[in-house]
């Protein structure tokens, strides 16, 4: 079950960040900070939707993603001008935390023997694959939408901003691949966790496929529960969009191209690289 929040102090006008949805930095009754998006307008939450859909599934594969929830910001918490949000429609936020770091400019700073030491190298792999499962458009080498947290002295990777899925939302037409430069298989981030000979150890490589689909199938048997949480205000069908996603990501057909797809980007960059 999601969490509910709500605003606790006004949100100042410097409160957000300069990214293509101007997210806002809202103090919470949890007393925590969260990074919400919003709709400014009365019209059906797509974009929280994707967010919130792509989050919990995200959770379901066990990578660090920041807590999250939907938040009310009260109508007296608003910022003022440039913003005009409708506060009758809850936000998705994400919790701040101060201490991530961006993760290109982290990984510029460490030395090989750090990278190999520190991070959590598989999940960058199941990022990769999960984002050419879900059409994830918006995270390479240009737009890493990657933190990193240290946990237990490993620094692990944080996705984030997921408003692209779906091919940024259409899921009610036929899926297909995202490029390969549209995937961080292409990024120089990936020779930079990853030696070359692990990256063509075939043995490896298949090993993660069975645990992947296992992920999978989770995320198909909670995907009702999860879009019955959505608030009533984001006018979200629950059957329509449940069929939608159904014949968009769980296709037998479509989960095994997405596999091919990733195999094929994997040693394409493994051969740009020679």
């Amino acid at each position: 079950m999601s969490n509910h929040f709500h605003s606790i102090e006004k949100v100042e006008d410097d409160q957000h960040f300069n990214t293509g949805c101007n997210p806002l930095l809202v103090h919470c009754n949890d007393l925590n900070h969260y990074v919400c998006k919003y709709l400014n307008g009365n019209y059906r939450a797509d974009l929280l939707f994707r967010e919130f859909i792509a989050a919990s599934f995200l959770s379901i594969w066990q990578l660090q993603i920041p807590p999250f929830g939907f938040v009310t910001l009260k109508e007296n918490h608003k910022p003022n001008f440039p913003f005009n949000i409708n506060s009758e429609i809850p936000c998705f936020g994400s919790q701040f935390n101060n201490e991530y770091k961006e993760v290109d400019a982290f990984l510029q700073e460490m030395s090989s023997s750090q990278r190999q030491k520190y991070l959590t190298k598989e999940d960058f792999l199941s990022i990769a694959f999960f984002d050419i499962w879900v059409s994830n458009e918006d995270r390479h080498q240009r737009n890493y939408n990657l933190m990193l947290k240290l946990v237990n002295d490993e620094y692990q990777f944080v996705p984030i901003d997921h408003n692209s899925v779906f091919h940024t939302g259409c899921h009610d037409k036929e899926n297909y691949s995202i490029s390969h430069n549209e995937s961080v298989l292409s990024s120089p981030l990936l020779f930079s966790i990853f030696r070359t000979k692990e990256l063509t150890d075939g043995q490896y490589i298949a090993s993660l496929k069975e645990k992947w689909y296992i992920y999978i199938q989770g995320c198909k048997s909670v995907l009702m529960d999860l879009i019955e949480e959505v608030p009533t205000q984001w006018q979200i069908n629950d059957q329509v969009e449940y069929n939608n996603l159904v014949h968009f990501l769980f296709t037998n057909e479509w989960i095994e191209t997405s596999w091919q797809v990733f195999i094929e980007y994997l040693q394409l960059s493994v051969n740009n690289k020679k």
